[in-house]
């Protein structure tokens, strides 16, 4: 139920990435868009950037994994699948740069 629960919320939040910038959106609009409670949101999250490092971990990491476990599959086929996952979350990866800094793994910055 955990993951189903995360899954929904960034799927709302990637919605709302279609519809502005994301330093724009915030908790209550995410909650409003997948009809959950504040405390849930909280829950699986503690912020807003956790959410995204999620999102980029979890269903990016998995997406390329699977097409670079794929080596005998035709070079247009690969960089169809890439494409894809880039166009399914180009609001995300437009939106956001990443920055290694002081022992900290990721810091995120917003483009808009």
């Amino acid at each position: 139920m955990a993951i189903q629960t995360k899954q929904l919320i960034a799927e709302a939040f990637l919605n709302l990435c279609e519809k502005k910038p994301i330093s724009k959106i915030t908790v209550q609009n995410i909650i409003d868009e997948c009809s959950v409670g504040r405390q849930t949101f909280y829950n699986h999250f503690p912020c807003k950037d956790d959410l995204i490092l999620w999102i980029f971990e979890t269903k990016i990491r998995t997406e390329v994994l699977d097409i670079k476990n794929s080596p005998n599959e035709p070079l247009i086929n690969v960089i169809s699948s890439y494409y894809s996952i880039y166009l399914r979350y180009r609001k995300l990866i437009i939106n956001v740069k990443w920055k290694t800094d002081n022992n900290v793994l990721y810091k995120l910055q917003y483009i808009h």
